[in-house]
């Protein structure tokens, strides 16, 4: 089925990709108006931590240079995604586009399927049209080969421009989960999973599968206030990469499937918790680089995912 690009994405829909039927040029809906939204001071917090961090990542851009580059020299375009403001592109964006259209004469491993998504997901956010052949090439692209987490981000980005992505998430929900799994493994096994849910069943009402995984993951995150008992799980800390999955994840749910404390999922308001952790782990090392760690030594990817994880969590 053709892709169909979308000029006039609402930027919020990154969130919500998944509450409509997944199918090709079928309208999106924006983030639900029935959500727990961040409190105000947070919200401030959250922004300045946004702020941040796109400062310290546009000082890692070389004096002239449109894109940042990796250590081996190759053109990172990476960063652009997290620059994009709701429904404003970064200038950098056009040129981190250019850069993924250009690899298209090149095979794609896994690095490049990551690439894609990210700066892909930044150009949803702000409203922008990618090139149609990066669209085409990133929906024909084995994300076999990707992390689930790339395989998450590659697919949500596809949704946002009107990609037939069935048999991508099919492909996602049936991949083995891990003796032991990580959070970003189970988030991402849930969001293909309530993939596969709405289009069969033509509803948002989540399956038995999808509320197995996100109580796993609600028992490990163990969102709430530290006065009610709440205390995170050390073996399964929140990261960037985690942090955008269950975002992504639990805005997929109907409020009303987080209204029953008893359910085991997570509290109605998760954005709250969930940006509280994702900003304690924000480190200013050396001072004025504000950043994200991240276990495979990729800071810059971490940095990235974090502020779009945050972006959403602040959204109005």
């Amino acid at each position: 089925m053709p892709i169909t690009a979308r000029s006039s994405l609402i930027p919020l829909l990154l969130a919500a990709a998944l509450a409509a039927p997944l199918r090709a040029a079928a309208p999106l809906a924006v983030l639900r108006s029935d959500r727990a939204a961040l409190p105000e001071s947070i919200r401030r917090e959250t922004l300045a931590a946004v702020d941040r961090a796109c400062d310290a990542l546009r000082a890692e851009r070389a004096p002239g240079e449109a894109l940042w580059r990796r250590g081996d020299s190759a053109t990172d375009p990476r960063p652009a995604a997290a620059l994009c403001e709701a429904g404003w592109a970064d200038p950098a964006l056009a040129d981190a586009l250019a850069a993924v259209e250009s690899s298209l004469t090149k095979p794609w491993g896994p690095r490049e399927v990551s690439d894609a998504a990210l700066v892909l997901l930044g150009a949803a956010w702000a409203g922008t049209n990618p090139p149609p052949a990066v669209l085409r090439r990133l929906e024909r692209a084995r994300l076999d080969a990707a992390s689930p987490a790339d395989a998450a981000f590659a697919l949500t980005a596809l949704d946002a421009f009107g990609a037939d992505t069935a048999a991508g998430w099919d492909r996602l929900a049936e991949r083995p989960v891990p003796a032991s799994p990580t959070l970003s493994d189970v988030a991402a096994a849930a969001l293909a999973r309530q993939a596969r849910a709405r289009r069969r069943a033509a509803s948002d009402a989540p399956s038995p599968d999808v509320l197995a995984h996100v109580r796993w993951i609600a028992t490990r995150l163990r969102l709430g206030f530290r006065a009610s008992g709440a205390r995170p799980d050390p073996a399964h800390p929140v990261d960037p990469e985690n942090a955008l999955l269950v975002a992504l994840a639990a805005s997929s749910l109907p409020r009303r499937a987080l209204a029953d404390p008893r359910s085991g999922l997570v509290p109605y308001d998760w954005r709250n918790h969930l940006a509280d952790r994702l900003l304690a782990v924000q480190l200013d090392d050396p001072p004025g680089r504000f950043h994200w760690a991240a276990a495979d030594g990729d800071e810059r990817r971490a940095t990235v995912l974090a502020v779009l994880a945050l972006r959403i969590l602040a959204a109005e």
